[in-house]
């Protein structure tokens, strides 16, 4: 009996080990997704903190200076030009998800956007993917 327990964990060690590698390659394309949207999802999270800290919205870069550390990916992005943000604008809802803020309204996104299409931060702090057209089309929260 127990050569046949050693004869089926052989088998089944190898076919496990190449079940987790197909895994594996979904976790990097996933990861991949992931590290894409981190910047706007970073500027929703420092837009919410400044209000949050400041009771008002901010109106530049270096207003996002003191979130900097937990938000690396989205201050830089900022900073360089790389997303664009409509600054002034009130927050309605400061909870993390955001969801009584307008889904409709765009709070940030990618400077390549109106040009080629591309990543979009709305107000209630989700990302969405859009044309430009639908850029063109989408209002912007208002602001300053």
């Amino acid at each position: 009996m127990f050569g046949r327990e050693c004869f089926l964990f052989v088998l089944l060690v190898p076919c496990l080990a190449v079940g987790g590698a197909g895994c594996g390659r979904n976790n990097s394309s996933t990861a991949a997704a992931v590290a894409k949207v981190r910047p706007l999802e970073d500027v929703g999270d420092m837009y919410r903190m400044y209000m949050i800290d400041q009771r008002k919205p901010p109106t530049k870069v270096l207003d996002f200076r003191p979130f900097q550390d937990a938000n690396p990916e989205g201050y830089r992005a900022v900073k360089e030009g790389s997303v664009a943000v409509v600054w002034g604008v009130k927050l309605t809802d400061l909870a993390m998800e955001g969801s009584k803020d307008s889904p409709d309204e765009v709070l940030a996104y990618e400077a390549k956007v109106p040009a080629e299409g591309g990543l979009v931060l709305m107000k209630n702090r989700t990302v969405k993917t859009f044309t430009p057209e639908q850029f063109k089309a989408a209002p912007r929260a208002a602001g300053k």
